[in-house]
């Protein structure tokens, strides 16, 4: 019977053994595996029938990693101006750098002594008829900033560079005003930036639209370059233009996704339709936006009342010059959330 019962534990602990080998095993699979894994999850560019890609020979539905360095500035001044630029997605790499260090330059530009001009207007009805009450309001927010400098080949010096999955480079820059004699390699540059949000809401039915566009125009001698970016959005559907002297760049239609080497993981990935310059811009804008929004002085207030109505009018406004210092950001489930300063001149 001991014996029996011996027998009987020694196979039980062999079992136990064996599952816990399989089950550590498990958690850490196999190259084969991996290979299946990712053989599964990529296609073939010119045989995949969700986008027309020209320049990259296989998609992958994983997310591209940015580096650590994307979500952290080093610290700027009113004299270095540090900035990131992205590429249109697609791109050739020779290329694509060129338009993200481009507009890294454009954004250090712009981030340098910004005339910054700020409104909100807030619209709220109130309407009884028949007994019955509604509740109407509308906001509407124009942000637009602007700058112009001229600068020199030297003044852009390049810190960092990515580039991602999807044909898409990314740069840090930094920016110093040399103040040099011009030469034929300084450029006169112009950069405008606007946005303009309204949010309209009736009883309980709220819809947002939004507008939001970037214009650089450089004169170099004896050449002309002008670039515009507009994002529009109207309740969950978004549409961007990217054009460089009026020819419009087609964005292959995709699911681009982006996540943070640092977060935790199963952290949710930034995703978009553009790529991820429409993304960055956009959300600069809009985190400008509410900066600004500290500083604006309440201009007026009006009240009109007529049957069966009252309506009543505020205006906020703010105007002044500044320097912009984003210094982290980070993605969550709107977009990418940029923490900046803007130091008043």
């Amino acid at each position: 019977m001991r014996s029996f019962s011996s027998i009987s534990a020694i196979f039980l602990l062999l079992a136990f053994m064996s599952g816990t080998e399989n089950l550590v095993f498990a958690q850490q699979p196999s190259q084969e595996f991996l290979d299946i894994f990712e053989r599964e999850t990529t296609r073939v560019a010119t045989n995949s029938r969700f986008a027309n890609f020209k320049n990259i020979k296989t998609l992958s539905f994983f997310p591209d990693t940015l580096p650590g360095w994307f979500f952290r500035f080093p610290p700027s001044t009113a004299d270095t101006i540090y900035a990131i630029g992205i590429s249109d997605p697609d791109l050739p790499q020779n290329e694509a750098l060129g338009q993200a260090l481009s507009r890294a330059r454009n954004m250090a530009i712009l981030q340098s002594g910004a005339r910054i001009e700020f409104f909100r207007d807030l619209f709220t009805t109130h309407r009884w008829e028949h007994g019955n009450s509604g509740h109407r309001q509308r906001f509407d927010t124009f942000l637009r900033a602007s700058s112009s400098a001229k600068v020199h080949s030297d003044d852009v010096v390049l810190i960092n560079q990515h580039f991602t999955r999807f044909g898409e480079a990314i740069v840090m820059v930094k920016y110093m005003a040399s103040g040099s004699e011009p030469s034929e390699l300084t450029q006169q540059i112009s950069v405008r930036a606007s946005l303009l949000f309204v949010e309209a809401q009736i009883g309980e039915i709220f819809e947002p639209q939004s507008s939001y566009e970037f214009y650089t125009r450089v004169e170099p001698s004896g050449d002309r370059v002008n670039s515009y970016l507009a994002v529009t959005r109207k309740g969950n559907r978004e549409q961007t233009i990217s054009e460089t002297n009026r020819v419009e760049y087609v964005f292959p239609l995709f699911v681009y996704r982006y996540s943070n080497s640092t977060a935790p993981p199963f952290t949710r990935p930034l995703t978009g339709y553009s790529g991820l310059w429409a993304l960055y811009a956009r959300d600069f804008l809009e985190h400008l936006a509410l900066s600004v929004q500290q500083s604006a002085i309440r201009l007026k207030n009006l009240e009109q009342q007529s049957q069966p109505e009252i309506t009543t009018i505020a205006r906020e406004v703010a105007s002044f010059r500044a320097n912009i210092f984003p210094y982290s950001l980070f993605f969550d489930a709107t977009g990418i959330v940029f923490e900046m300063v803007v130091d008043e001149l």
